[in-house]
């Protein structure tokens, strides 16, 4: 396999990042707020050391989260995970992300690689009118890093954003944190991402190895993740033909067990919503799925360019969108 250019070997982190963003805030909400407010979260609070923290042990490093993260959440797998503080699948979210990629560790300046995944989540098509708030060379966990803040519209919401990215040369990755929250919500965990891109460090495991070390907590990955090998002849219209149909006949059924557990519910509006949140996290596995084959044809047979990749992406994405919001429409006709 011929070697890929820098921008090219950098384009799964952006990948995986802006699907990370996408899928979360895109997920339709069932009867919460988007923007309540955190009476124990605020940008100061991670300065505080009472506040109580969990140790994340992710792609070979360890940070240390808030204990007001809650996470990881169901949506999240090995190279990425997600933490929300509040309302699931909402803003604010914490998503941490880590793909491999062919690094040279004999370079001692990885700034071409840097600036490839910031032009690629600042010019996506993902975030409409992205701007370019600020972007700061540093050093994270000893390694080549940079954080930038970003604004632009996800899903006709108005977001903030702030990632951090790794270079890991040692075991050739590009580790991603960002941190999503609504423009105008009453509160701000800045200084949250702060605290957690400065407690990062590098841990002895294995960077496969991914625990949380805090009070026990469920977490459980859907099994639709499972993403299997492409064939060279495979088109990204076909992966879109495939995941557009089962998302589409995935539907009816998640609207009937809606219905029926909403039957049985005995917790009013909020139980509701957790019975629809649930309903619709099944669609989004799907599309996911659907998302990585598409990620890893770009990858394998050099089908098309990253530029093919993300249209095609976007295009599985509308649709996803589509058949979640006839979930939540059943969720609205049985809580009125």
């Amino acid at each position: 396999m011929k070697r890929m250019n820098a921008a090219t070997r950098v384009a799964r982190i952006v990948v995986a990042t802006l699907c990370a963003v996408v899928l979360a805030v895109g997920l339709p909400a069932c009867g919460r707020s988007s923007s309540s407010k955190s009476d124990s979260a605020t940008s100061e609070v991670s300065s505080s050391t009472e506040i109580p923290t969990k140790t994340l042990t992710f792609a070979g490093f360890d940070f240390a989260i808030p204990d007001h993260w809650q996470g990881p959440s169901s949506k999240s797998t090995d190279t990425m995970k997600y933490f929300y503080a509040g309302t699931e699948n909402r803003p604010p979210l914490l998503m941490f992300t880590a793909n491999s990629v062919n690094l040279d560790s004999s370079k001692a300046d990885f700034t071409s690689e840097l600036s490839s995944v910031q032009d690629g989540l600042i010019k996506s098509k993902s975030i409409s009118g992205a701007k370019l708030v600020s972007s700061t060379d540093m050093t994270i966990a000893g390694l080549p890093g940079r954080v930038i803040q970003y604004s632009g519209t996800i899903s006709n919401m108005d977001m903030n954003l702030r990632s951090a990215i790794i270079i890991d040369t040692s075991n050739n990755q590009i580790a991603c944190i960002t941190l999503s929250e609504e423009a105008n919500a009453e509160t701000s965990y800045s200084g949250d991402f702060d605290a957690i891109v400065s407690s990062a460090t590098v841990s002895s495991a294995a960077p496969t190895t991914t625990t949380t070390t805090t009070t026990p907590t469920t977490t459980t990955t859907p099994t639709t993740t499972t993403t299997t090998s492409t064939s060279s002849e495979t088109t990204y219209e076909d992966i879109y033909n495939e995941y557009t149909q089962k998302l589409q006949d995935a539907t009816p059924g998640l609207i009937d067990e809606y219905d029926q557990e909403a039957a049985a519910n005995t917790d009013g509006v909020t139980g509701l919503a957790t019975i629809c949140d649930k309903k619709i996290s099944k669609l989004a596995a799907i599309s996911t799925e659907g998302t990585e084959k598409m990620a890893q044809l770009m990858y394998t047979s050099g089908s098309g360019s990253y530029q093919d990749y993300e249209d095609w992406a976007t295009k599985l994405s509308d649709v996803y969108t589509t058949e979640a919001q006839k979930i939540t429409d059943a969720y609205m006709d049985s809580a009125m």
